[in-house]
């Protein structure tokens, strides 16, 4: 049976997660940085997809975890939604940041093939030395399957 969205709200909305931390290894950065065909910076820094790394690594949970979390059953479909950094300071190779990490709004709405479309929306900060670096707000959806 397919969780109520007053359930998952009860549940979800405001969860703290474990968070975590994450190394930006500089052979990491360069493998990145060859799949992206970024340009060499000349500054050192890393490419800003490291957050959204980072907001994956550093939520403290699989994503087979959230999808638990979530209630997900069999024919449940997991969609990525969206994502939205807000970069304070440009992530670096070689340097280690702190994550801490929340689940923040949880809505529900119907599609137009009349399925049920849960979001779940995860907020991932990035540290380093207690400073601020960026924010990762990502939108997880689950699809629900309909059910007999």
């Amino acid at each position: 049976m397919t969780i109520s969205i007053d359930d998952l709200r009860a549940d979800l909305s405001g969860r703290v997660l474990p968070g975590g931390s994450i190394v930006i290894e500089p052979h990491e950065s360069a493998v990145a940085d060859g799949a992206l065909r970024a340009n060499d910076d000349p500054h050192g820094v890393a490419h800003p997809l490291w957050f959204v790394i980072a907001s994956l690594r550093g939520m403290g949970i699989s994503v087979d975890d959230l999808c638990a979390l979530a209630g997900q059953e069999p024919g449940d479909t997991l969609l990525f939604g969206s994502c939205e950094v807000v970069q304070d300071v440009p992530p670096e190779p070689g340097q280690g940041y702190v994550t801490t990490a929340r689940v923040g709004e949880v809505g529900s709405r119907t599609i137009r093939d009349g399925s049920r479309l849960d979001s779940i929306e995860v907020v991932v900060e990035l540290f380093h030395d207690q400073t601020p670096v960026g924010v990762v707000t990502s939108v997880y959806l689950f699809k629900r399957a309909e059910r007999q």
